[in-house]
């Protein structure tokens, strides 16, 4: 009987962030992370509801029932992210993620990219790309090697967008003046309209 192939250490954490996703307690998007250090996992998170609150998934979701867009205004809604509760795990329980890597579902976003960067994390790799421009610029700055996750191939490639936190900022400031500037449809939905 000829050896079984045996997955690598990324696809096993990247399998593990698909199978803690389905935990998620958002309606709208289901995230995994998995936060390890020399091949061993220290803790998992998944995004939702924090602790003793309603569910998401039970009671609605307000940036679903507004329509807001992926990204904006974030703080509307109770939950927290996967990468969140996976750093938030480590602490309540005493474990150190300094010099982990961070595997999750979805790029983190600049709230997530802060924490990694501020809780000593020094690697992340992701599958899906999430549109924050300043979230790249963050990490880089901050010391974190990035790397997508080809699903296909079952290898993490080195994310080659190369930008500072102040050449993210210098993009973000050109998109934004030009939505400001830009004329606005009256029947744009607008939170608290």
């Amino acid at each position: 009987m000829p050896p079984r192939a045996r997955p690598s250490f990324d696809a096993t954490f990247m399998e593990m962030c698909g199978l803690v996703s389905q935990r998620t307690t958002c309606p709208r998007r289901a995230v995994g992370a998995v936060i390890v250090k020399e091949n061993h996992v220290l803790t998992t998170g998944y995004n939702g509801a924090p602790k003793g609150f309603p569910h998401p998934i039970e009671t609605g979701c307000i940036r679903e029932e507004l329509g807001i867009p992926s990204g904006e205004f974030s703080d509307v809604c109770p939950c927290l992210h996967a990468e969140q509760n996976a750093i938030l795990q480590a602490a309540l329980f005493g474990v150190s993620v300094k010099e982990g890597t961070l595997y999750c579902t979805t790029q983190p976003c600049t709230q997530c990219a802060r924490m990694v960067v501020n809780s000593g994390i020094r690697k992340v790799v992701y599958e899906l790309e999430y549109a924050d421009m300043l979230s790249v610029g963050l990490l880089r700055t901050g010391g974190v090697d990035l790397y997508r996750w080809d699903p296909k191939k079952k290898v993490a490639v080195r994310d080659t967008r190369s930008n500072t936190w102040q050449e993210a900022q210098e993009k973000f400031k050109a998109e934004y003046r030009k939505k400001r500037l830009a004329p606005r449809s009256r029947t744009q939905v607008r939170p608290g309209a």
